[in-house]
């Protein structure tokens, strides 16, 4: 919206020439802008989408904030793997960009706290200064977690067996391409067609991007890494979210990156 332009289109300018004149910094700004534009329609946003995007962002604040009046991190005192992949959205594109982030301080200001204490090289959060700097016993989730994974899976559960399904269907009619044969030679990330789905009522109309597909890959090797009875155990909570079919995702053709593109892997 046009209340964050200002300042991302500076931002853009800043990281690509940081010692350039507010000229530069507004004409390269303006060119990345443009580019990082174009993304939007990959997640489907659109004036009909927007504001059921803004209630899973006004949920999700609404969860967290909850969460980070008990406990100081996901997974209890210590920050873990997933409060790092949180930080991306969390801190990169909504603590900072004016407009989300005053909605932030307004309605969570405790979840804003927590990107201030993630920022920091150590943990230092001493309103829990009494809490044990470790993950909470068994595997409990602590506080809201389960709540925060929910409305994850809401959001974009079925976009990775979605994107999984056509990317199959597609890479059977690339047999004959080589390993590291680029997916496409001009988008570091790109889709391969489209697909919709109903949100809240709406639908969505999503790109199946390989990016996605690809990391997710990772997961997925992690998973077959498991013995049994973790695995087994994996299954039955993501059972209970509804959420199994994530691990059931299976690739028919590998997918890699060479020079910074998805290429496609060995069959």
């Amino acid at each position: 919206m046009k209340e964050n332009y200002g300042f991302v289109g500076k931002e853009f300018g800043r990281s690509f020439k940081p010692q350039g004149s507010d000229e530069e910094l507004d004409h390269f700004g303006n060119i990345i802008a443009e580019r990082m534009e174009g993304k939007r329609s990959g997640i489907g946003a659109s004036e009909e989408t927007l504001p059921i995007f803004e209630s899973l962002y006004i949920d999700t604040l609404e969860v967290l904030e909850d969460h980070f009046t008990t406990t100081p991190y996901l997974f209890g005192g210590r920050p873990s793997v997933a409060d790092f992949a949180l930080m991306g959205p969390l801190f990169g594109h909504l603590a900072r960009d004016p407009q989300p982030s005053l909605i932030m301080k307004q309605r969570a200001p405790r979840v804003f706290r927590w990107t201030e204490s993630m920022n920091t090289p150590d943990t230092h959060s001493p309103e829990f200064a009494d809490f044990e700097p470790q993950f909470t016993a068994n595997d409990i989730l602590p506080g809201r977690t389960q709540d925060l994974l929910l409305l994850c899976i809401e959001a974009a559960g079925e976009s990775l067996p979605r994107t999984a399904e056509m990317y199959n269907s597609w890479a059977s009619t690339r047999l004959d391409d080589p390993t590291d044969t680029m997916v496409s030679k001009d988008q570091d990330e790109p889709s391969i067609g489209t697909y919709s789905t109903i949100l809240r009522g709406v639908e969505i109309q999503n790109q199946a991007g390989l990016y996605q597909l690809w990391t997710h890959q990772r997961a997925l090797d992690w998973f077959e890494s498991l013995s049994p009875e973790n695995k087994n155990e994996g299954r039955a909570f993501l059972r209970q979210l509804n959420a199994e079919s994530l691990v059931d995702i299976k690739l028919d053709r590998r997918l890699t990156r060479v020079n910074s593109h998805i290429a496609l892997g060995a069959i």
